[in-house]
């Protein structure tokens, strides 16, 4: 059965916990997994521009994790063609995130790509993705001049 939690305020920190806290997840980690977060920084501009994933988001994620007992945490990206995740990452607050509590950041684009097949279909995984325990996606709801809305599918 598929739940959806939601939760209002201003505080996306606090908020973001405690949707973790509500979901379970504790229930499904342990202190030894390694845990990555995928949010969706295209390019080198603020949340507030409505384009990446504000990064209190990924705060509370970081800290609910924490409390968990999980210490092996990397925020996993890839911005666009074109544009470098590292920027991206400093813009958009999680160069500072990484400081703040000793996460990594981890630019999939230079990942080895590994081949697999899904009903059919053959899909190009990065190899830093297939090697984590439990992945977090974190993506922003917006339009889309190709897709006319994204989300968690094309954030991945």
């Amino acid at each position: 059965m598929s739940e959806i939690f939601i939760n209002y305020g201003e505080n996306l920190q606090e908020i973001t916990y405690s949707l973790m806290k509500e979901a379970r997840i504790s229930e499904k980690l342990r202190p030894e997994i390694r845990v990555h977060i995928k949010p969706n920084l295209v390019s080198a501009r603020p949340a507030s521009d409505g384009a990446t994933t504000h990064p209190e988001i990924a705060e509370g994620i970081i800290i609910y994790l924490r409390d968990c007992g999980v210490r092996d945490i990397t925020i996993a990206e890839s911005s666009q063609v074109g544009s470098s995740t590292m920027n991206a990452f400093d813009t958009c607050g999680y160069t500072a995130l990484s400081r703040k509590y000793g996460v990594n950041l981890h630019d999939t684009k230079s990942d080895k790509v590994i081949h697999k097949t899904s009903h059919g279909t053959e899909l190009s995984i990065c190899e830093s993705v297939l090697n984590a325990d439990y992945l977090i996606n974190i993506p922003v709801l917006k339009g889309h001049c190709q897709t006319k809305l994204t989300c968690c599918l094309k954030n991945l």
